[in-house]
């Protein structure tokens, strides 16, 4: 099971996109170091997905060969609005290669596939982020890009896998109960509709992966941010708080000599800090308040 979510935080004046989702990937077993979020080379938006990994991970490989190789869409040239279609199509034809193992030629009906994407990114054209679910429709063979409903005036988009529902709180896990326990949150904070996030949605992610009733979804959170100048950053997340000094990157568990230079935040206060990066030679990496936080010295590889 997988939860995903995409969301635009208010930051001072301006906006950033924000996506996150677990980490965990389950077949008999659980894996809690998968990425589920792909940055897109073209640095304006991602991929993410929830559901069936054996579609998953192909599909969203091929998708972003297709960008690389296209110098228009690589580029930026064409915009995320005209890419969305783009993506769509190339994942379902993708469906066409399916056939059976051991009798390849015979006739072959792939099963309907339990899989969901996220494509999110900043449109140059519109001067603003979008993001939309791919969902299969039966009725017409193919992936279809899908604007999700808004959330007291803010766009969301919620990708749950439900083909193991993991329970929380006694209620069996929904898109419609993320978008509650968002909602809820909101309210505890004092916003109204048309205010916008800030790091909500994240909380209730956080939450339910912490909610250990059920194995499905799991793993460290991952998130990355997109910005406005077109471009996008993985964040570091302190896991399962800052006081374990662990930091993963995109859902794993980074190594003790290995160095980070985007932010790394603690998942309860998102206080943002930096590694202390020894080697002269790496760029000088500031917070937003011009201080360097020096987190933890990591030797020269």
């Amino acid at each position: 099971m997988t939860l995903v979510l995409a969301w635009i935080r208010k930051v001072g004046i301006t906006e950033e996109l924000c996506i996150a989702s677990d980490s965990r990937v389950t077949s008999g077993k659980a894996w809690d170091c998968c990425p589920k979020i792909k940055p897109l080379d073209r640095k304006d938006s991602v991929l993410a997905f929830a559901g069936d990994t054996a579609y998953a991970y192909p599909m969203m490989e091929q998708a972003s060969n297709a960008i690389n190789f296209h110098p228009k869409l690589n580029t930026r040239a064409l915009d995320i609005t005209d890419l969305n279609g783009h993506i769509s199509r190339v994942i379902s034809n993708m469906r066409e290669y399916l056939h059976d193992s051991i009798q390849p030629h015979k006739q072959f009906v792939p099963e309907l596939p339990e899989t969901q994407y996220l494509f999110a990114g900043y449109s140059w054209k519109y001067s603003k982020f979008m993001m939309w679910r791919l969902e299969y429709k039966k009725n017409k063979n193919a992936f279809i890009p899908m604007v999700c409903p808004t959330l007291m005036k803010n766009q969301l988009v919620v990708l749950v896998d439900t083909t193991q529902n993991k329970e929380f709180d006694g209620r069996k896990l929904n898109e419609n109960l993320v978008r509650r326990r968002i909602f809820l949150k909101m309210v505890e904070k004092g916003k109204s509709p048309g205010d916008f996030f800030d790091m909500e949605p994240f909380e209730i992610l956080r939450d339910i992966i912490r909610n250990d009733d059920d194995w499905a979804i799991g793993g460290t959170p991952q998130l990355i941010k997109v910005y406005k100048h077109l471009n996008h950053m993985p964040y570091g997340i302190f896991w399962p708080n800052k006081a374990s000094h662990q930091i993963t990157i995109m859902g794993r568990p980074i190594l003790n000599y290995e160095t980070f230079r985007n932010p790394v935040i603690d998942p309860d206060t998102f206080e943002k800090v930096y590694m202390k990066i020894n080697n002269d030679s790496e760029f000088a990496i500031t917070s937003d308040d011009g201080k360097f936080d020096k987190y933890r010295e990591i030797k020269d590889l």
